[in-house]
């Protein structure tokens, strides 16, 4: 009992590292409980394949922990508080059970290739990184909302790694520590037990002295660059339901307001958040006449969300407005949050749901004639694929306008923003992220905060970035490289494993 205790407070502790403690250095040693589920085998809780029930443990109250923010949600349902309450509580539970089951599916196979020695570790920290990547991928439900990575975030050298093959590779790196940590303190000889650390603290070493100079790279690359584009965000303090109260024209004229009380001359480009005109765009309507003589006015682009009337369906949107007019061509969101945005058998039911777009027309870069707007709307930020492929495209810098109010006061607006960071240092890429009621933020391609409004309260940064196109590691081959190289290794595992088994 004691020991599940010990396996039930470590795994929360990891979730909370991941979502909102910013101390990157326990995600050194923050995983080792999990690791002795693997190298102890049925030693810890008794019984067929002890060893999974024990790390389920860990890894359920982690996943518990990091998604716990869904227990707010009861705040936005039109039901009774204690109705409301408890269908948050089930929804909680369900999805941390449903990451558990996606995690453990490639974990599951440590069975066919355990070996009893060092082995077990490595194939243990690779089969978990490729249940994160299952999380991701997942055709039913993807969320990948807790990944490793996550914990050591502000830790700049430590999550350079990612430029090479995306966060997963960096989770890799943290989980291997870990289980280098733990195999040590399991072995009795002094020697051994020595030269494992040894081996942990190079690993640490190399990651950390390849990620100084990457961010020297970068700081270095950035600064022989073209032209500085002269950016401002801005966010409102309207909460929640509040927000959806307002009509599009009142919503249009809060920004409009705070644009004009702050604004900073030779401004090239403004953000606002995601629905910042919660009405159906259209360039004649009163919700956007004032955005409109604004851009032409002080000759600046704004991109502002809004929603999209399309072909009968309705997308969340994100549209580039010109002291022209507007552009072209939109961005629609491609992944919706789940009952939130899009509701299961919404047609069957007669009910009206916002619609996810597979149009590639319109999840491309926004183009202007001086740059390519990468695109991603809210949710989509925890998605390293959709932001890898923008940059594939042609995207020079990233805009991620959010409505992280509907998380209240809760720790997950934190744990959102995170994974903008990892965005921005996966593809070596600026990031504007502009949140209703914050986070706010001008995130720099080694993943620093050039400003941040981490506030609920009304204001805009102003700031400057610089347009890159150059491709990172990870840009040009996504997760494939990742993957492949994962599958190659446990192959080349079970036959070893096999062929002494008939030996």
């Amino acid at each position: 009992m004691a020991l599940k205790l010990i396996l039930i407070i470590c795994g929360t502790a990891a979730g909370i590292i991941q979502t909102c403690a910013n101390i990157p250095q326990l995600a050194l040693i923050a995983y080792i409980p999990m690791f002795y589920s693997v190298i102890y085998d049925k030693k810890i809780i008794n019984g067929k394949f002890s060893w999974l029930k024990s790390w389920h443990i860990y890894i359920f109250f982690m996943q518990l922990t990091s998604c716990s923010f869904l227990v707010t949600i009861y705040k936005l349902m039109p039901l009774p508080a204690a109705v409301a309450i408890v269908l948050s509580a089930l929804a909680l539970l369900a999805l941390s059970l449903w990451l558990t089951l996606l995690t453990s599916l490639p974990v599951s196979f440590l069975e066919k290739i355990r070996c009893g020695r060092i082995w077990d570790v490595y194939s243990f920290c690779i089969l978990y990184t490729v249940g994160e990547w299952l999380c991701e991928n997942v055709f039913i439900l993807s969320f990948p909302w807790s990944t490793v990575s996550l914990s050591a975030v502000s830790w700049r050298e430590m999550i350079q790694s990612s430029s090479l093959m995306g966060g997963k590779l960096t989770s890799l790196i943290i989980l291997t520590v870990n289980g280098l940590i733990a195999y040590a303190l399991s072995r009795k000889n002094i020697r051994a037990r020595l030269s494992y650390i040894i081996c942990a603290v190079s690993i640490v070493s190399a990651t950390v002295f390849y990620g100084a100079n990457h961010i020297l790279f970068l700081k270095n690359l950035t600064a022989e660059s073209g032209e500085n584009l002269n950016v401002m965000i801005a966010q409102d303090n309207v909460e929640g339901k509040e927000k959806s109260k307002l009509k599009g024209s009142e919503a249009a004229e809060h920004y409009l307001s705070v644009i004009s009380e702050n604004w900073s001359e030779n401004t090239d480009f403004i953000l606002l958040p995601e629905t910042a005109v919660p009405s159906n765009f259209d360039e004649q309507a009163e919700e956007f006449s004032g955005i409109m003589k604004l851009a032409e006015e002080k000759d600046v682009i704004i991109c502002s969300g809004a929603f999209c009337e399309d072909s009968g369906k309705t997308y969340n949107a994100l549209y580039v407005i010109t002291p022209d007019g507007a552009g072209e061509r939109p961005y629609y969101k491609q992944i919706l949050v789940p009952f939130g945005e899009s509701i299961p058998f919404a047609g069957i039911l007669g009910l009206s749901t916002v619609s996810c777009c597979d149009d590639d027309e319109y999840t491309q870069p926004i183009e202007t004639e001086d740059y390519e707007i990468g695109c991603g709307i809210c949710i989509e930020s925890i998605y390293p694929s959709v932001f890898r492929e923008q940059a594939e495209q042609g995207g020079e810098f990233f805009v991620i306008p959010t409505n992280d109010s509907w998380f209240g006061k809760s720790f997950a607006r934190y744990a959102h923003y995170r994974h903008s960071i990892l965005r921005s240092v996966e593809n070596q890429r600026y990031t504007l992220r502009s949140g209703n009621c914050g986070i706010s933020a001008v995130i720099t391609p080694w993943g620093d905060e050039s400003s941040a409004l981490k506030s609920s309260e009304r204001a805009v940064i102003a700031d400057s970035i610089k347009l890159l196109s150059t491709e990172s590691v990870y840009t040009q081959t996504g997760d494939g490289l990742y993957i492949s190289l994962c599958i190659l290794y446990l192959t080349v595992r079970f036959f070893i494993c096999a062929t002494s088994l008939k030996v």
